[in-house]
Parts: structure tokens; C-alpha cells; sequence
């Protein structure tokens, strides 16, 4: 009975879905969390949602960091923390309202940060607070993007160096060049 969804991470001992679609019906601003150590079970005790909808953006990504969930959306970044409580075990507040996620598949992290294309910089997120971090190169790299095609770039950090290394498309291309 788990509903299809965009984005999905695991944390708080859950499967926590966001931006799903629920009986036919596209939820961009949903966050929907299984019962506690059961991901097959979605309508029990401590299953339920939260929909993000203060900031009417829609949802771009969710990521774990450290013991937060982060929901990212087109303009700001959501924490959710463990409450406690059965029935309501996860509480999302906004941390960061004029920062959003500009490249889904950009999100990338380590246990202590993450790192993505936000809307007019690269951003590291710390879980309290954004640092941009392409001063340098980034009126040159977000005025060569091509905005119909933010579905086909990405990032990866990289193994060996630990490079923070993302692929877009410019202009007319369709694929990252």
C-alpha cells in the first residue's frame, strides 16, 4: 500500500517518501512516512504525512543528514527532526526560506553536509544554515544552463578526491556537455 513518490530516503527509523502520488493525484508538497521499522506498512500507528506547504513550493529532493531528514523544495530547505512521539514522530520546520533546490539529481552529501545547485549558487547545507560556494564561476555557470533540462544534469562527489563535480547542460543541448 505504499504510494509511488518522486524522492524517497530512509531515516527515523522509516521510509520517509516525498512528492508522491496518491490516488492519481500528484502531492508536490507531500512527505510521507511508514510505521517505525516496518516499510511495508503505511497506514499503522506512526504512518502518515506532513505536507510542506507554508512556502508554496514544490518538493525537489529529501536527503538524511546526520539524524535529521532535510526536504528540499524550489526555494527552501525543510529539517525534519524525531519528536518522540508514536503518532507523530517526525516534525519538519522550515531552516532555510530563499534557498531552494535548482537541480534534483545535484543533491549530494556526506553525513556532516550537503551539497547541491541551488536557484543563484552552489550551496553546502549544514543542516542550520547554506554557504554558496561557486562565487567565482557562478554567474558564468547559472547564465549557461539550460532550465528544460534540469531533469538530465547531475552530480556526484567523487571518490578519490572528494571533488564536488556537477553535470549540465548549456544552452540548447539536452544532455550534459
Amino acid at each position: 500500500n505504499c504510494p509511488a513518490a518522486r524522492y524517497l530516503t530512509r531515516g527515523v527509523d522509516r521510509l520517509i517518501l516525498a512528492y508522491t502520488l496518491e490516488s492519481g493525484v500528484s502531492k508536490p508538497f507531500r512527505i510521507r512516512r511508514s510505521v517505525a521499522s516496518d516499510h511495508t506498512d503505511w497506514t499503522g500507528v506512526g504512518s502518515g504525512f506532513t505536507d510542506v506547504s507554508e512556502f508554496p513550493y514544490h518538493v525537489r529532493g529529501i536527503k538524511k543528514l546526520l539524524d535529521t531528514i532535510c526536504v528540499y523544495t524550489e526555494k527552501s530547505i525543510w529539517v525534519g527532526t524525531r519528536t518522540g512521539a508514536s503518532a507523530a514522530p517526525i516534525t519538519f520546520t522550515p531552516r532555510v526560506t530563499d534557498v531552494g533546490l535548482y537541480v534534483a539529481a545535484s543533491l549530494k552529501g556526506r553525513n556532516e553536509f550537503h551539497l547541491f545547485v541551488g536557484n543563484d549558487d552552489v550551496y553546502e547545507f549544514t543542516g542550520s544554515q547554506t554557504r554558496g560556494l561557486a562565487l567565482p564561476v557562478r554567474d558564468t555557470l547559472l547564465t549557461n544552463l539550460s532550465p528544460a533540462s534540469t531533469a538530465r544534469m547531475w552530480a556526484e562527489i567523487l571518490i578519490d578526491t572528494q571533488e564536488y563535480a556537477a553535470f549540465s547542460s548549456t544552452g540548447a543541448a539536452t544532455v550534459p556537455d
